[in-house]
């Protein structure tokens, strides 16, 4: 039987490789050292412990089986508890064909059919096991054997056919919005000057169904004076400006805020000669 391989590098928890390490295996059932082999067919004993090459590797071949692995060096040790070898099943490609490799049993196929042959053979026979006797064989409660009534092929799936366009299609990016996204601020919504149906002192409350944006100029006509205007929402004096103006230069003041829907809003003159310049919305 050919035997699986164990192989590691042995490495301490901060990096440094241990060349030359003493490596012992020992059964973790029994704790008894481990019977090892140097070669996969499990002829050429290897003494345990044994030594790991001058790059750390530690290799050695054994029965499948949970192991404690401990490896002493010059420079510290590491063990390995519970390491388990265990047999694998694998396949690879050379330029003969492919090969089916099961390190359990240790069989090798050249090719598919001789691989389907050899697991059948592991079946048994009619005589000893309830399987197929042959490709056609359909006696019920029979195990089926693999290449029988057509269990060695593998059916593809048909490709989904492509969904048919027609014409030329086009998006209009600017019409592209998620009923989600129709509740932000900016879209479908535009600066409108209300200058004319608006005044300061008076409470006013966003019906739109989604966000405003208001922005207000507030001035002093007198130059040299100070203007000082603020913007409040749902009750609260949110924004406060109090700028002066020089000698010969009249004093101008911009508050703004977004106003949720069904807020309230109102604009404060604390000046008697402030006045509301430009009030403009985005709604």
């Amino acid at each position: 039987m050919a035997l699986p391989i164990f192989q590691r590098t042995v490495v301490k928890d901060n990096g440094d490789i241990i060349p030359n390490a003493q490596v012992e295996v020992r059964l973790e059932s029994s704790g008894a050292l481990a019977t090892l082999y140097s070669d996969r067919a499990g002829t050429v004993a290897l003494s345990n412990p044994f030594s790991s090459d001058s790059s750390g590797l530690a290799l050695f071949y054994a029965n499948p089986d949970e192991y404690k692995i401990t490896a002493t060096g010059s420079s510290g040790s590491v063990v390995w508890r519970y390491v388990v070898v265990q047999g694998i099943t694998t396949a690879v490609t050379d330029a003969d064909g492919i090969y089916y490799d099961n390190t359990s049993s240790g069989f090798i196929a050249d090719n598919v059919q001789d691989a389907i042959d050899e697991l059948n053979s592991s079946l048994g026979t009619a005589a000893s096991e309830d399987v197929t006797t042959s490709p056609t064989d359909t006696t019920a409660g029979r195990l089926l054997k693999v290449g029988d009534n057509g269990t060695d092929q593998f059916p593809l799936l048909a490709p989904l056919a492509s969904p048919e366009l027609t014409g030329s299609p086009t998006i209009d990016n600017n019409n592209v919005i998620h009923t989600g996204n129709e509740q932000q601020i900016g879209v479908n919504q535009t600066w409108q000057d209300v200058t004319a149906s608006r005044s300061a002192g008076v409470t006013y409350t966003n019906t739109t169904g989604k966000p405003i944006m208001v922005s207000i100029r507030g001035q002093d006509p007198n130059n040299g004076s100070w203007i000082d205007i603020g913007l409040g929402v749902d009750g609260s004096l949110i924004q406060r400006i109090i700028p002066g103006g020089a000698s010969s230069i009249v004093a101008n003041a911009f508050v703004s805020a977004i106003i949720p829907n069904n807020s309230s809003y109102y604009v404060e003159l604390f000046s008697g000669n402030d006045t509301v310049f430009r009030w403009y919305e985005l709604r």
